[in-house]
């Protein structure tokens, strides 16, 4: 057998040039495979998940109750983390030959060795490399037969460590076997052969200039890709193309082909079953904090999910309505799916998920890990009954690969009986990268160039090479002091020469550049939420030789060929529409629907007849805005004054839950009489309750602004409202009051009053509460255009027989009552000179009338801003009525846009 073997080719195809039987090419894991084989030794699989668990139970029990111990802080901040490093320190040195049974050790290496007495009593502590190495190092001592008849290095033996230079000096090997070249490979004239002249120690002046070697730099990863993908498909199905690149950084390449209609050389992209180790991620996280709205609605999102698809929709556009759990909208989701299934053995299926997945246990601090392992347990189960199912399909192995994953995690929790969100973190990050290789993997498509991951692969020649994101090898330094060193020198304890590995190293990142024959392409692009943007010393370095003006803009090199143009459709004020049942008037109207009539009527007729809406991806999020900062402090208000809610409206408070206890009989909590002290300690001692019942984002970190901010509001906006109550002699008052089937033209009218308010002489007024906007508040005031409350006033009129007096209260301006009469609340501020409401509705009911009688026609005004729109009513006129529009693109676009 003939074995090429380097530290760095774990995964390199075996060149052209040795092509036949019995020949491979591996990497250290590979060839310690192959000996164990070869040799007899029965296989070990370690899990190096485990093996950091188990080292930090070692180090805790080597520590005990000391604080003496070199790692002992660090430890103690952060347990899984130093049991990390400290475990690759000590496979380090196991590899160099230490054993923790030598006396007299410096004082780190002593505390190291006390540690692997205890390590090495557990199965973790005996599967590693070095003692992998020991146990065939033995077979090779018994004259066990390997069948490798040559071995090439490609590294130089002083880069190993002492175990491996032990089992290589007893096979056939031979040093340097795949050199890097003396002499310049590119043909005579050429730039490249000038660069590898250069490279090799000549000191001849670079005179020439072509394409043979390119430094294409993007500021976007998309345009790089672009720029490599059209490179690589003049090359397709050709044998003397090689493209570099790690199959991760790849993917943006594998797209750009795509697009191409070229064949992928392969990348970690998106298989269809690789969201699985998501759904382990996202459905652990739900354990964590009273409720993190976030992770719950990335759970019922993620397309792979042990939960129906129907509900897991229905539960995520609840979430993202109303941020908490269990409340109205999560109970309703449940019972609207489940009554829309009829088949009883499907619904007691989706009944047992509820009762699976919906009700984790949930931690603040720490975690159980008994809790956290009965969580993968149960998904690893549901993957593999998944895996049964699929027939031998590709995605049955990456599922059940998964599976035995979560059971490694969940062994993994049950050795800490309790374990902090930091450690959890940092296994969850631990265990994906170990997870997510073996389930995003895809394979190269037929005529694709050939693909290796990294420049040490280049063995022989090649004519054309594209290398992708090149970088920096990554050399670490030992962590030995020099007293260490010196003892560990003097105990045979040998390291890899560093001046070796750095040399063997550096001569890598040259293999690519040194083995083209022809041509070389390096493509150079930031990576997405990469904190270093400098160069990789490979490209200083051909800069320097080069020049700087011979790096080229990945945007040059786009194929920008002239395609038939289409216009896109111009915008037209006025629409002329065929359909007439897309034209007719609707059964029930609102304020919001008839806002729109009269100001958007495109609008109107694009939402509610023609029924359009934006998709799900775009409504499926959990912001912090003013739509969702002002339904909070809306809420809240109703529910403080009212203490009763009616089971029908439209959507509950966010104190539902604690009505019944602060307005109970012996509640001491009395607007009429409570002072302001009372007030906004009230507010204050509820608020982090209050939140969790039907906001629970901003309790998670990065919300803490906001939230504070929410605060201040409610508690100087309530006392405020109270106060213009007070004031104005209020002694009854009704919350989000349904007014509905109210005679309007060819339709009925209704709405929710947010306040209805009564004094002691029997009069009413009704207040309409906002989060902001006192400016556009006051200009409807100003010009007797005030919509809203002209149908409130119409509606409460209507349904309770006399006319109400009608305000504005905004919270943002530290608490305002803002009317066009103060007669009925005397400390409001008094804007316009307008008598009342019904000046506005009849106003309304003219302009309802015009927008009426063009719908008749089939006439449909497009209101878009940059038409510089007027109303019939001059002062009703809006300067920005698409403002809020989502059909601003179908309204159509700008010449030359």
């Amino acid at each position: 057998m003939h074995v090429i073997f380097g530290q760095e080719l774990e995964g390199c195809p075996l060149p052209k040039s040795t092509h036949g039987l019995q020949k491979i090419v591996v990497g250290p894991l590979g060839f310690l495979d192959l000996l164990e084989m070869r040799l007899g030794i029965a296989p070990h699989f370690p899990n190096q998940l485990a093996r950091i668990a188990a080292y930090r139970d070692s180090l805790a029990a080597a520590s005990g109750n000391s604080t003496s111990r070199f790692y002992s802080r660090s430890f103690e901040l952060d347990p899984f983390g130093s049991a990390k490093i400290i475990l690759r320190w000590r496979d380090e040195l196991k590899l160099a030959g230490w054993k923790s049974s030598i006396a007299d050790q410096p004082n780190r290496l002593r505390d190291l060795a006390d540690i692997d007495v205890i390590f090495q009593t557990t199965v973790e502590g005996e599967i590693d490399t070095a003692s992998r190495l020991g146990r065939i190092s033995q077979a090779l001592d018994a004259e066990e037969l390997t069948g490798i008849e040559q071995l090439d290095l490609v590294d130089p033996l002083e880069s190993f460590p002492a175990t491996w230079r032990n089992v290589l000096e007893r096979l056939p090997f031979s040093e340097n076997a795949w050199p890097i070249p003396l002499e310049p490979l590119a043909k005579d004239g050429s730039l490249l052969r000038e660069i590898q002249a250069r490279l090799l120690g000549s000191a001849e002046e670079i005179s020439t200039a072509d394409d043979s070697i390119r430094i294409i730099q993007g500021n976007v990863i998309s345009q790089s890709a672009a720029a490599a993908a059209q490179a690589l498909a003049d090359f397709e199905s050709s044998p003397s193309a090689l493209l570099i690149g790690t199959r991760s950084d790849l993917l943006p390449v594998d797209e750009a082909l795509r697009k191409l209609d070229s064949p992928s050389p392969g990348s970690r992209a998106g298989e269809s079953a690789a969201p699985i180790s998501q759904i382990v991620t996202a459905l652990l996280r739900v354990h964590w904090g009273s409720f993190n709205p976030q992770a719950w609605l990335e759970f019922f999102l993620c397309p792979i999910s042990p939960i129906s698809r129907q509900l897991a929709r229905k539960m995520a556009r609840a979430i993202a309505d109303t941020p908490s759990r269990e409340n109205r909208k999560w109970q309703e989701s449940i019972d609207q799916t489940l009554e829309s299934i009829e088949d009883s053995g499907a619904k007691e299926r989706l009944q047992k998920q509820v009762h699976e997945w919906l009700s984790p246990e949930e931690f603040s601090e720490t975690a159980s890990g008994s809790v956290l392992s009965y969580t993968c347990r149960k998904l690893a189960q549901w993957m593999n009954k998944r895996a049964s199912g699929l027939d031998a399909k590709p995605e049955q192995g990456h599922y059940r690969s998964v599976a035995r994953a979560a059971g490694d995690l969940a062994d993994l929790f049950d050795r800490s009986p309790e374990i902090s969100r930091d450690t959890f973190d940092r296994i969850l990050a631990e265990w994906l990268n170990t997870t997510t290789a073996a389930v995003n993997a895809s394979t190269a498509q037929l005529g694709a160039p050939a693909c290796v991951s990294d420049p040490a692969h280049v063995l022989e020649p090649v004519d054309h090479i594209f290398w992708w994101q090149p970088d920096d090898p990554s050399v670490r330094r030992l962590p030995w002091n020099v007293e260490e060193k010196q003892w560990l020198d003097d105990n045979n304890v040998v390291f890899p020469d560093e001046n070796a590995v750095r040399k063997t190293a550096q001569q890598h990142r040259l293999r690519p550049i040194l083995l083209a024959r022809k041509s070389i392409s390096l493509y150079s692009c930031p990576s997405v939420g990469s904190e270093n943007s400098a160069l990789p010393a490979i490209l200083i370095r051909l800069l320097a030789e080069l020049g700087s003006d011979n790096s080229l803009a990945a945007s040059d090199l786009i194929d920008t060929t002239a395609v038939t143009r289409m216009p896109l459709p111009a915008k037209r004020q006025e629409w002329n529409i065929s359909r007439a049942d897309l034209l007719t008037a609707r059964e029930s109207e609102s304020f919001s629907s008839l806002n729109k009539f009269i100001y958007s009527p495109w609008d109107w007729v694009l939402t509610y007849k023609a029924r359009l809406k934006s998709g799900n991806v775009t409504d499926l999020r959990i912001t912090d805005d003013a739509a969702t900062r002002g339904g909070l402090l809306h809420s809240f208000v109703e529910n403080l004054l009212s203490p009763e809610i009616d089971s029908s409206a439209a959507a509950p408070g966010l104190l539902e839950t604690l009505i019944q206890r602060i307005f109970s009989e012996n509640s001491e909590v009395n607007w009429t009489s409570v002072s302001e002290e009372a007030v906004k300690k009230w507010v204050t001692d509820q608020w982090t309750e209050i939140l969790g019942t039907q906001a629970a984002h901003y309790l998670t970190p990065g919300f803490e602004a906001s939230r504070s901010e929410l605060l201040y509001l409610a508690k100087n906006g309530i006392w405020k409202l109270i106060v213009q109550l007070r004031d104005a002699g209020i002694v009854r008052v009704t919350c989000e009051e349904h007014i509905s089937e109210i005679p309007f033209k060819d339709s009925l009218l209704g709405g929710f009053i947010d306040l209805r308010v009564e004094n002691e002489a029997g009069e009413t007024g009704v207040i309409d509460l906002k989060l902001g906007g006192i400016s556009g508040r006051r200009e409807e005031l100003e010009k007797g255009r005030f919509l809203q409350l002209a149908i409130y006033g119409k509606l409460v009129q209507a349904k309770h027989g006399h006319a109400p007096h009608c305000a504005y209260f905004i919270f943002s301006s530290g608490g305002s009552l803002i009317a066009n009469s103060n007669a009925f609340f005397p400390g409001a501020e008094v804007i316009g000179s307008d008598p009342g409401w019904e000046t506005c509705w009849a106003e309304f009911e003219s302009l309802w009338n015009q927008r009426r009688a063009e719908l008749d026609q089939g006439k449909l005004d497009v209101t878009l801003s940059s038409f510089k729109p007027k109303m019939s009513l001059p002062h009703w006129t809006h300067k920005e009525p698409d403002k809020y529009s989502d059909f601003l693109n179908l309204g159509g676009w700008d010449v030359g846009a």
